[in-house]
């Protein structure tokens, strides 16, 4: 179980003579999982920002008559639209990665605990 952690994951891949870029696996997931927390976060708050950009540009006037409407949403919002959502697509992925490893450690401390109760 632990080789299929280490072979499935980028643990396997550290510095010379170790393997491990993290002293145990317990620890490169934690640091995972907060960086993706973090990276949850940031793309609430872009989220949050292009809807005030929105809100901004309408209550501004841009966008007065239907047929501006596209005007309001275009250009630069239209950019940052299409790479927040690029980004959640990447968030899911890591997302569904966390999930996989911490499933292969969790299977792992569960085979060694029962080795141990024997």
């Amino acid at each position: 179980m632990m080789k299929s952690f280490v072979s499935s994951s980028i643990v396997s891949r550290g510095a010379a003579g170790s393997n491990l870029f993290f002293s145990d696996l317990r620890e490169f997931l934690g640091i995972f999982q907060e960086s993706l927390i973090e990276q949850k976060e940031r793309l609430v708050e872009a989220e949050e920002a292009q809807d005030r950009i929105i809100a901004e540009r309408r209550w501004g006037g841009w966008g007065r008559s239907g047929s501006d409407e596209g005007a309001v949403v275009a250009g630069d919002v239209a950019y940052a639209a299409r790479m927040i959502g690029k980004q959640g697509e990447r968030i899911k992925t890591l997302d569904g990665f966390y999930e996989s490893q911490a499933g292969i450690l969790r299977e792992y401390e569960k085979e060694i605990r029962e080795k141990g109760s024997r």
